[in-house]
């Protein structure tokens, strides 16, 4: 009787600890992203496509 509590417990710490991970990884995902938007200009030159960044990349 009591192996199924004890199931139904381990699975439920293993799914919130899935959870957690989820989050912290979403987290850094949608924090990360806007600082790495590079605006700028495209233009063709000939067969070629020119890009020309607004600001200079360091």
């Amino acid at each position: 009787m009591f192996r199924k509590g004890q199931g139904a417990t381990e699975y439920l710490l293993m799914l919130a600890a899935v959870l957690v991970i989820v989050a912290i990884a979403v987290y850094y995902v949608t924090s990360a992203g806007p600082s790495a938007l590079i605006s700028g200009t495209a233009e063709n030159v000939g067969d070629d496509i020119v890009f020309t960044p607004s600001t200079p990349m360091t």
